[in-house]
């Protein structure tokens, strides 16, 4: 309700505030000491909050209050909560945070009980610890067990009074007396236990007492009570003889009380606990006396029987001599200094009965104005007119009394902005400028905004008046003012972060708006301030070490300075050279522009930027003197332009500009260089330091593409010492990089952050310029180059025409290299040579014979054409690969430009997947699939050509790569060899060498059915398994122990690439993959969904990317079922089996097809989880035991239902429709989820993974047996798993 009302209440502020303060630091004052008085009153997520203000948790923190007086809603704890909440919550975070290794416990101080009381007599203490007293016997978790409190003062014992009725009770006590008004004094009170018995009695009595409820006396203390009908209106109503429970433990009973009472019932009587504390509460207002008046005895015998047993109170009936001992008069200044306190507890109603009696017309009229405002802002979500009312009232009385800030505060809250601000700004001065301007700016008054910010030298908040406003001019102006009057305190607030974010973002808005206007003279009065504020920034950067540098983990969008100004961060460091680049560049182009002539025009910028003068000694042949004789231009420019006059230099217009072009070029050229110094530093520093790939690669990025800026600048000059300093750190970028974009070990470009980088343009823009100095260093690439260039173009796309063009020039023309370049990258419209669009020649009618049966039923004769012509042109491509892999193979290993293992191994593991493709799905690694999409377009959907009998259709390209697997993994003397020719770290490179080898056998098995005697014999081979990680191996044996079955083969596979950090992907193009679904792999359908949405879910937790469902309620449930976390929540499904029970709602355009391979995927999921409550069932659970079988049956009778072509499924619409209300009504009818969900609840919390594995098993147990090799019938499959479930269950009637 809260949420559809738009409201919130305390515990979600203090939430709100709890979320904040994780995602960002707390930026207030630190305090180093904090007492906490009544801290009862507060929850322990508010308690937790002060954490972020004071670090000081040896000595810093102090909390009192009294769990006894914990009546306020939601709360209720004891100190040893609190004791816990500060060891774990404070001194424990703190210890985190500091990285403390020591091992011992901290210490944090014990409870001390403050015993002695200061505001009541013995008498009423006595009264309280009877109280105490029965919390500990009947809430002992409730009350923290202290020491009962003394008082040094003797006092009398409260009473209870009795009198005739209500009425005749408030006539004598509250009566005349010698004719003089009768009443309470400023000390007295009226305790009662609501607002409506407040309200009664104030009616009756009027003015003469102050009454209020037991939560709103709380922090207040009075020297007289009168404790009004507590018990008589207490909800317990008869509970309250359970105390005679309580006194009968205690031996109190006598015979005059009554025999037959209640027993104490937690869950009947967990009431009397708030109703004990409230009654604690009200008795120890009081320091001196207290009455307690009840009129219904049966109510209020209980407890009055336990205090007289006690001997804690005396009894006297209300009589007017007692009554006139009860009244006390009280002079105006203490019902004026009561009525201020109750002011300030905002309970104003009573405040103003306090200043009526002490005839203060001023405070009466200020309590009304505020009761008024405290009433409007209680109804202002419900009842918005009437609370604008109660403000308008509020504010014509503050306004007559001068309060003008409560009027302005009413004036703001009534929206009336603009009149706020004026009472701030001109009736209360100085101290409220801070608001007046924010009233201002809320009612769009930006010049007014700004004229009071600038009167408070809040600087930052009158340049953002001004920026909102579009008041340049003034803003430049108010700039001006504090540098020159207010230069102390303008640094000061300039060193704060927000302050100097706000000027250089003006700044850039002024620069903005200026261009925008072709204000050319406007934009050049400040670009030199927001130049000079740009070059700080950067200079500040490259001055500050290494280790101050803070390093961003995922790479962000650029973003304005007022993010950047808050770090020192690489990041930010090339932010300030790109801004101030900017506008360098900005300037030579204005430079440019200057017509020589327009003399006028100019002079402010030749002030500003060179400290030249223009001394019209002849109007029309001014001349330009410069101030600064030995400025840096001067040195630079040709003396025999100047004319020198002692300190005067005069210098030739046309000379001026063109020299200043030179300068802020030449300014350019050294700055640059000083940035790709400071990113070599930083490169250097990430290597020593860190092994974030991440890190290492946008360093080089970062170089590189400043380097490159400078040198293809068409602004610079550059001399053969400069440019040669600039290629050198091109170098340093191209020969590292590759490295670190396709690493040996796979996990560490495969990683999201990785992924990122390498979708930038700039990540591909520095892959090509490694290419570029490839074939810039030799007319023939050798193999070596010629292997990585292919890595490069699959692993980030196809090359653009020029640089492709310049490639090919530099391949031998008869090479297949050659020719599978061109066809990986050629534009080419044509067939392959000898190829027509029916049959390739030389092909057999298993290797092409159809396209297949979904792509009959998605695609039309003309698309099917279309798609057989991509298919040809894909099988050249794959067997011109293949081609130029084996040639590179049969090379000689030794040579030193031969191709290194890791870059050939990474081309093998591109044919792989390639050739899997053409299944109609493949079963791949997390890091095999990103390389395969980083190759293909981001914005499109990815599509792949099916073929039938893949392996036989391949089979030669497979052989070859199952040869060169058993080559690598077996000749160890070679491959020694070949290692230590690429790298000195050869025994690390040999073992993630091993892992990746392992991981293509493992997949050419998977795919393909080959090379599963290879992977068992090598198994048994120490000097492979060793190299290989632990717990992959160990997962990894798990196959030998299973029959030749590919499905049971893939579960085992999945959870040991999963061990190493690379878990298994299968990826559908339409083809059902169900038969190979396990918990530890990730499931892709590629027909419906773009790369782009697959990048960003292949590292969500979920494990599953499907594609995009029909926007229906069926499917949406579909979707929620799949996201749960939580297996138990079935409630989706049987929302799904609602909709196949109904066949089609009406208007929805779900069709069961588009849905089977969802649906059925779900029901292997609760047929796991079902099996193994029914495992979990006691033996002698006959009766659920059966209904769960049969539930059993109907789940695998739906699942084979929903198996079969389109039009096969759409035939057995009735049957599944049927077989659906069946289930709905078996879930209804027997057991669902009252017997069932508290089996899974049980399972869940004691033996989740043991019974979720068991289940597993039980339900494949026969179902995966077969020997297929990957190419077998699913159905077959189905149906076992069907027989397999079906032997367990009672035949039919």
């Amino acid at each position: 309700m809260k949420m559809r009302n738009g409201e919130f209440d305390i515990a979600d502020f203090v939430n709100d505030i709890h979320h904040r303060l994780k995602r960002e630091k707390y930026k207030g004052d630190e305090i180093n000491f904090v007492y906490i008085d009544e801290v009862q009153d507060l929850a322990m997520s508010q308690i937790a909050l002060f954490k972020h203000i004071c670090s000081n948790v040896e000595e810093g923190f102090v909390f009192s209050g009294d769990t006894a007086q914990t009546i306020a809603r939601g709360i209720d704890f004891r100190f040893q909560d609190i004791r816990h909440l500060f060891y774990k919550m404070f001194v424990m975070e703190s210890r985190s945070k500091k990285y403390d290794e020591r091992k011992e416990k901290r210490q944090i101080s014990d409870i001390f009980h403050l015993t002695q009381n200061f505001r009541s007599h013995d008498g009423i203490l006595k009264l309280l610890q009877s109280i105490v007293e029965l919390i500990y016997h009947f809430f002992p978790l409730y009350i923290d067990v202290l020491k009962p409190e003394m008082s040094m003062i003797y006092g009398e014992a409260p009473i209870l009074l009795y009198s005739g009725d209500d009425e005749n009770l408030f006539n004598k006590i509250l009566g005349s007396i010698a004719g003089k008004m009768g009443g309470f004094g400023a000390d007295q009170v009226i305790l009662v236990r609501d607002g409506a018995s407040r309200k009664e009695i104030f009616d009756s009595i009027g003015k003469q007492a102050l009454v209020l409820t037991v939560m709103e006396c709380k922090g207040l203390e009075f020297q007289d009570v009168l404790l009004y009908k507590f018990f008589g209106s207490s909800p317990l109503k008869n509970e309250w003889r359970v105390l005679y429970d309580f006194m009968k433990e205690q031996d109190l009973l006598d015979s005059t009380l009554p025999e037959r009472f209640p027993s104490f019932d937690n869950s009947k009587h967990s009431m009397l606990c708030s109703e004990l504390k409230q009654l604690y509460v009200a008795v120890s207002r009081t320091k001196q006396r207290l009455w307690i008046y009840e009129n219904v005895e049966e109510l209020s015998n209980p407890i009055f029987d336990y205090w007289k047993k006690k001997c804690l109170v005396q009894l006297k009936e209300l009589d007017d001599s007692f009554a006139q001992v009860m009244q006390v008069e009280s002079t105006s200044e203490e019902w004026k200094s009561r009525g201020i306190k109750l002011h300030h507890e905002r309970n104003y109603k009573m405040a103003r009965l306090c200043f009526q009696r002490a005839g203060d017309t001023f405070w009466e009229r200020r309590s009304e104005a505020a009761e008024l405002k405290a009433k409007a802002d209680h109804m202002r979500a419900s009842s918005p007119g009437e609370a604008n009312a109660f403000l308008r009232e509020a504010t014509l009385i503050f306004e007559a009394i001068d309060q003008s800030v409560s009027a302005a505060r009413c004036f703001h809250d009534l929206g009336d902005f603009e009149r706020a601000g004026k009472l701030y700004l001109y009736k209360c001065g100085e101290p409220e400028l801070e608001k007046a301007g924010e009233c201002f700016y809320l009612a769009a008054n930006y010049e007014l905004a700004a004229d009071a910010y600038a009167r408070g030298n809040f600087f930052f908040q009158c340049l953002t008046s001004c920026m909102q406003g579009n008041i340049f001019d003034k803003g430049l102006k108010y700039i001006k003012y504090w540098r020159q009057h207010a230069r102390e305190e303008y640094d000061l607030a300039r060193q704060a972060i927000e302050t100097h974010e706000i000027e250089l973002k003006f700044l850039e808005s002024c620069a903005f708006h200026y261009y925008e206007g072709k204000d050319e003279r406007s934009r050049m009065r400040f670009l030199r301030d927001e130049m000079l504020s740009t070059r700080k920034a950067l200079n500040y950067r490259i001055s500050s070490g290494s280790s101050k540098y803070l390093w961003e983990e995922k790479l962000k969008k650029p973003s304005n300075n007022t993010k950047y100004e808050k770090q020192i961060s690489m990041d930010s460091l090339v932010y300030f050279w790109n801004s101030w680049k900017d506008k360098v560049v900005y300037l030579i182009e204005y430079l440019e522009s200057i017509d020589v002539n327009d003399y006028r025009s100019h002079g402010e910028f030749f002030l500003n930027y060179l400290g030249v003068w223009r001394h019209f000694h002849d109007v029309l042949n001014p001349l330009y003197l410069s101030l600064i004789s030995d400025a840096d231009w001067v040195r630079i420019t040709d003396k025999r332009s100047f004319q020198i006059n002692e300190e005067l230099v005069s210098i030739d217009v046309h000379q001026l500009v063109s020299d200043a072009q030179s300068y802020w070029s030449s300014e350019m050229l050294c700055l640059g260089i000083k940035v790709l110094e400071k990113l070599e530093v930083l490169y250097n520093f990430v290597i020593n330091n860190s092994d974030s790939v991440f890190h290492q690669s946008r360093s080089l990025i970062s170089m590189y593409e400043v380097a490159i800026y400078l040198l293809e600048s068409k602004f610079l000059k550059l001399t053969h010492y400069h440019a040669e300093i600039l290629h050198r750190f091109v170098t340093l970028s191209t020969e590292n990089f590759v490295s670190y974009i396709f690493p040996l070990d796979w996990r560490r470009s495969s990683r999201e952050d990785m992924i990122s980088v390498r979708r930038t343009h700039s990540c591909k823009n520095l892959l090509n310029q490694v290419i570029i100095e490839y074939i810039s260093s030799s007319n023939r690439l050798p193999s070596g180059q010629i292997g990585c260039i292919a890595m490069i173009i699959l692993g980030s796309g196809k090359l653009d025409n020029e640089l492709y063009k310049k490639l090919v020039k530099h391949l031998d023309c008869n090479s297949p290299w050659m020719k599978f370049i061109e066809d990986l990258c050629g534009n080419r419209s044509e067939l392959p040579e000898g190829f027509n669009s029916e049959r390739p020649r030389n092909a057999t009618a298993l290797e092409y014979d159809t396209i297949g049966e979904q792509r009959e039923a998605d695609f039309s004769e003309g698309s099917i054409l279309k798609n057989t012509i991509q298919e040809l042109r894909e099988v050249s491509l794959l067997r011109s690969f293949r081609d130029a892999l084996f040639e590179t193979y049969c090379e000689n290993w030794s040579l030193s430009c031969y191709m290194s293992p890791d870059c050939f191994l990474y081309l093998a593991d591109r044919l792989l997947i390639w050739i899997s493709c053409f299944q109609g799905y493949t079963i791949t690694t997390r890091s095999c699939f990103v390389e395969w999409l980083m190759y293909q377009d981001e914005y499109t959907k990815v599509n792949s050509c099916i073929v039938d009998n893949v392996r036989i259709s391949f089979e030669d390209i497979l052989q070859f790569l199952t040869d060169v697997v058993r080559e690598f993994l077996f000749n160890e003397k070679d491959m020694s060899k070949w290692i230590k020719r690429c790298t000195k770290s050869w025994k690390m490179y040999y073992s993630l060498l091993m892992q990746r080898l392992v991981s293509v056998l493992c997949l050419l098995y998977l795919n393909f059915g080959m090379g599963f005697d290879i992977l068992l014999d090598l198994l048994r081979r120490n000097y492979v398994t060793s190299r290989l990680p632990r717990e992959f191996c160990y997962a990894l044996r798990g196959i030998a122990t299973l029959r030749h079955s590919l499905s049971r083969h893939v579960d085992v596979l999945a959870r040991a690439f999963k061990k190493i950090g690379n878990p298994l992907v299968v990826a559908s193009f339409g083809i059902d993959c169900s038969r190979f679904f396990c918990s530890d792999a990730i499931f892709i359908d590629m027909k419906a969904i773009r790369m782009a949405d697959i990048l960003r879910n292949l590292f969500s937790e979920h494990g599953t990317v499907r594609s995009s469902p029909v926007q229906i309620d069926s499917t949406e449930n579909i979707q929620h079922w799949n996201r749960s976390n939580h297996p138990m929540d079935f409630d989706p499904l049987w929302e799904i089996f609602k909709c196949l029970k109904s066949g089609k709602k009406e208007g929805d355009q779900w069709t069961l097809f588009s849905n089977a391979l969802t649906i059925k995927l779900d029901l292997e999921k609760i047929v796991c989880h079902l099996t193994a409550a029914w495992s979990a069932l006691d033996k002698e659970a006959h009766k659920l035991s059966g209904e769960m079988l049969r539930m059993l049956d109907g789940l695998m009778q739906l699942y084979a239902a929903l198996d079969g072509s389109e039009q096969e499924l759409h035939s057995k619409r009735a049957t599944v429709a049927e077989l659906s209300r069946r289930l709905q009504w078996s879930r209804q009818k027997f057991f669902w989820p009252e017997k069932i969900e508290p089996i899974f609840a049980q399972l869940f919390l004691e033996h989740h993974s043991k019974l979720a594995r068991k289940a597993i098993a039980t339900v494949v147990k026969s179902g995966h047996d077969s020997t297929d090799a990957g190419n077998g019938d699913t159905r077959a499959e189905e149906n076992s798993i069907s027989t397999t479930l079906n032997s367990k269950l009672p035949q039919a009637g």
